[in-house]
């Protein structure tokens, strides 16, 4: 009788173990998601700095943004802001001073930059929409603001550009 307790016993206990373990897996799983999430968001935040002293530079140089002149991304604010609100954006993103049109960064004029995203750039053309390309940066031509149309999800918020009203440097994005 004794013996037949300590089976029972064993197969409850591993039973539980193995649950336990489940849970633990369930939840490494999900802290790790989200760290890959936040270093997406931070990685978006490092290249928009990156470009944006790239480009003060350049326009120093050139008196000019480097930019495929062509095909506008959006011929203004509202369409940019309507483009955001489809991707999930509550419309806050935009920059309350663009004007004029948002334009195509020409990633190519910019040297010696190493960056996460916006590989597209390249395929960019007057055949183009803002449907079709998405991982690119733009840029609006009056404010010189810097946005990522392609987007970062973490959590339930997208991240399209550098928030400088919520987060005032790379290592504030929130963890959790």
């Amino acid at each position: 009788m004794n013996v037949k307790n300590n089976k029972g016993v064993t197969l409850i206990i591993l039973i539980v173990m193995i649950i336990v373990l489940l849970i633990l897996t369930s939840i490494t799983i999900s802290n790790f998601k989200s760290e890959i999430s936040i270093k997406n968001v931070n990685n978006l935040y490092a290249d928009i700095e990156s470009i944006s002293t790239k480009i003060s530079t350049y326009y120093l140089e050139n008196n000019s943004i480097p930019i495929y002149e062509d095909n506008p991304y959006f011929n203004n604010s509202d369409e940019c802001k309507q483009f955001f609100l489809t991707k999930g954006e509550n419309g806050d993103v935009i920059n309350p001073n663009d004007e004029g049109q948002y334009y195509v960064i020409d990633l190519s004029k910019l040297e010696n930059l190493t960056l996460n995203y916006g590989r597209d750039y390249k395929n960019w053309g007057a055949d183009s929409t803002c449907e079709t390309i998405q991982d690119i940066y733009i840029i609006n031509k009056v404010t010189h603001q810097i946005y990522y149309p392609k987007g970062i999800k973490l959590r339930e918020e997208n991240y399209f550009t550098r928030r400088v009203s919520n987060i005032t440097s790379v290592e504030e994005v929130p963890t959790e």
